[in-house]
């Protein structure tokens, strides 16, 4: 009998054993599950890490984007950032080629965008304008009017785009001679809409040494000195009056050569007879307080904004033309090279000038390639709308974890990210000479 409940014992000590061992495979399985599953801790874990991951990446963009608008990192420009200014902080952060910055250049068509810009367009209507470019092609003033007639339309398709236009030189345009005062500035009332069916989309016209436009009240004859600085300013205060200011300001300067005039007290007295330049030949001092009066408008215009200033010159080659092409586009190596020229030379005078003054780049973007027919302006008028007008953002991406981030065009970092698992091709079209 003993030996029945002993056999009997064992029995259920094996069911037992067996049900023990099924009730902890089953539990095991439970937490791996927990632990391996959708919601499990590993899970859970990831999720964090991934967290981590991102918030550290889009820490690194904005610390970035802080950086490229510093004088480091904007290889001679001023305001907004730039794709390569923002590869260079990246690099610097991040680790060379573990990111790839891109423009999002045509992600959205023009009539699309969200953004609009307020573009003043300074325009040189010297005598020196009506100079034959070349090959029968006619004068420099008549490539500006072709190539802002094709460029202007395209404007218009913002809606929210506005157009102020101010024109200069040192004659009065009143009388339309030379009569040394340089007050010639044309200015228009206020920041208009553009009308992309005026005239057939004909805004200027050009004949006789005379410029037209339905912007003008009246015909402008082109005539007189350089008096870039009077232009400068009148941007500036143009875009400091606007009665909207929710647009991006966006000056786009267009000159034939070197400033022949300018003024010390400009900012008290802008539009007084000239005390600096005799209308003619190169002038240290002319050159100094033009460079003066771009760095008045920086200051003014940018602030916490995002606002761009750029500057083509017609008739203008950077590898050679050294002294107007430092007034317009003052980067450090521009500045380099005047004080490595000739002890008496005006380039070297420039540079003795503006040594203590810090960094002294105005502008975003030079377009400084020699002589210009309307195709070449054009195409340098149609880089600036694709860099500013067209422009969506600049996508970040991260080759660690295949993540992109888009930067906005008010610097902001977009919400979301895009997985892109190629590296993509960098397509900067822009930067310095």
């Amino acid at each position: 009998m003993k030996s029945k409940k002993l056999k009997s014992n064992k029995g259920i000590t094996l069911i037992a054993l067996i049900a023990t061992i099924i009730i902890l495979l089953i539990l095991a399985g439970i937490s791996i599950s927990y632990l391996l599953g959708y919601n499990g801790l590993f899970s859970f874990v990831n999720s964090t890490e991934e967290s981590t991951s991102i918030a550290e990446e889009r820490e690194q963009v904005e610390v970035a984007i802080k950086d490229a608008k510093s004088g480091d990192y904007l290889d001679g420009r001023a305001g907004g950032i730039t794709v390569e200014g923002l590869q260079a902080s990246l690099d610097d952060i991040v680790g060379e080629g573990k990111t790839v910055v891109t423009s999002t250049n045509g992600a959205v068509s023009i009539e699309e965008t969200t953004v609009g810009m307020d573009i003043v367009f300074i325009i040189d209507i010297s005598a020196s304008m009506n100079n034959d470019i070349g090959n029968n092609q006619g004068p420099r003033m008549k490539q500006l009017v072709v190539a802002l007639n094709a460029v202007l339309p395209e404007l218009a398709k913002n809606e929210k785009n506005r157009i102020q236009i101010v024109t200069y030189s040192s004659a009065n345009i009143n009388g339309g001679k030379n009569t040394g005062r340089p007050n010639a500035t044309a200015r228009m009332s206020d920041f208009t809409q553009i009308d992309s069916d005026v005239n057939n989309n004909n805004y200027f016209s050009y004949r006789y040494e005379t410029l037209s436009s339905v912007f003008f009240e009246k015909e402008i004859s082109v005539v007189g000195g350089t008096y870039t600085q009077d232009g400068i300013y009148t941007a500036c205060e143009a875009i400091e009056n606007r009665a909207d200011k929710t647009n991006i300001p966006v000056i786009i300067l267009l000159t034939d050569g070197t400033p022949t005039y300018a003024k010390s007290n400009y900012l008290s007295n802008p539009s007084g007879t000239a005390d600096k330049g005799n209308g003619s030949s190169d002038n240290a001092e002319v050159g100094y307080y033009t460079i003066q009066a771009g760095l008045y408008a920086k200051e003014k215009i940018w602030g916490d904004e995002k606002s761009y200033f750029y500057t083509i010159g017609m008739g203008i080659d950077e590898d050679v033309d050294l002294f107007p092409s430092t007034i317009l586009s003052p980067t450090k190596q521009n500045l380099q090279r005047c004080k490595n020229a000739g002890r008496y030379s005006v380039s070297k005078q420039l540079y003795d000038l503006l040594e203590n003054e810090g960094d002294v780049n105005y502008v975003t973007q030079a377009f400084l390639e020699g002589e210009m027919d309307a195709t070449v302006l054009g195409e340098s008028m149609n880089t600036i709308i694709e860099e500013v007008i067209y422009a969506e953002g600049i996508q970040v991406w991260f080759e660690d974890s295949n993540r992109a981030y888009t930067v906005n065009q008010d610097e902001t970092i977009s919400d979301n990210y895009t997985i892109i698992e190629e590296r993509p091709v960098q397509n900067t079209t822009s930067g310095d000479k």
